[in-house]
């Protein structure tokens, strides 16, 4: 029945379609929270090195690491990552905490590295 009032009132002329629109269909957002990482699969191709290397890396990380560990090791190299990200920050606010943040909401995230030496893929789940 409201709907019914409405139309007619903006018939009438008595209001705009923008705020008719708006009063019928509210816009609702998802709001889903963000998804904890667990696991990262890396996975290394050595392009100028030979069958043994490249085997030997595919073998290191055969399985996937716990991000755990990528987080204590981030916490061991604290001092670390804020100088090196004070000295090539380019007026950038990428700093040691957004970065912990990131490492630790980032499930789904999927980066591929490809340079004249190597192929990196890192996967996290």
């Amino acid at each position: 029945m409201e709907k019914e009032q409405l139309l007619q009132s903006l018939y009438d002329g008595e209001v705009d379609a923008q705020s008719v629109y708006k009063t019928m269909y509210p816009q609702t957002f998802n709001q889903r929270g963000l998804k904890r990482a667990h696991f990262a699969k890396l996975r290394i191709n050595a392009k100028d090195e030979g069958f043994w290397p490249n085997l030997l890396l595919r073998l290191l990380f055969i399985l996937p690491f716990p991000v755990v560990f990528g987080r204590l090791i981030l916490r061991v190299l604290k001092k670390k990552i804020d100088q090196t990200l004070d000295q090539h920050s380019n007026g950038s606010d990428l700093n040691y905490e957004m970065i912990y943040g990131l490492l630790k909401y980032s499930k789904g995230v999927r980066i591929d590295i490809q340079t004249d030496d190597a192929d990196i893929n890192i996967k996290v789940y």
